[in-house]
């Protein structure tokens, strides 16, 4: 038992030394995609603020997954991430970011986000292999619409959603 929990905590240790800064924002290891975007309304208040009239942050929003083709709702309670999003205020901005999202060895990533005002959103998500079971995100679409793509191998995978 001592030499299982050994070999796992080395492991652990291992994979963490194994990251670096620049993998955090570029790359979908082990099913986590790292990406984030704020959404901002035509007066550029930020609408994932909570003191701002019209907030889309509240405990009503829902992230799916579509899996084999139907959209699934995320929710593990037991997770760091218990709805598979957090929302956190980063350079004065609050930002989305989407968590524990299906098999990394897909090519696209496609997620729907029920705000729980009325609006649902869809993003997709393209990736291309990285190294080992890796996969680096080269482009974004919100509802659609080209919102991100990988111009060098250091930029940040951030976008503004503008609401009218």
């Amino acid at each position: 038992m001592k030499i299982q929990i050994l070999f796992s905590n080395l492991i652990l240790i291992l994979s963490l030394m194994a990251c670096n800064k620049e993998d955090f924002n570029q790359e979908v290891y082990l099913g986590e995609i790292q990406f984030s975007f704020s959404i901002q309304n035509k007066n550029g208040d930020d609408l994932l603020d909570k003191s701002v009239s019209g907030t889309f942050n509240t405990p009503s929003i829902s992230l799916y997954e579509k899996i084999d083709g139907k959209y699934v709702l995320y929710e593990d309670l037991n997770s760091a991430h218990p709805y598979g999003y957090k929302i956190i205020k980063h350079d004065g901005v609050y930002k989305f970011t989407p968590y524990y999202l299906g098999s990394p060895k897909l090519y696209t990533h496609d997620l729907k986000i029920d705000w729980g005002n009325g609006m649902i959103d869809y993003i997709s998500v393209g990736l291309e292999n990285g190294d080992g079971d890796t996969r680096i995100i080269q482009e974004i679409l919100y509802n659609e619409d080209l919102t991100w793509i990988r111009t060098d191998q250091t930029s940040d995978i951030y976008f503004i959603v503008k609401i009218d």
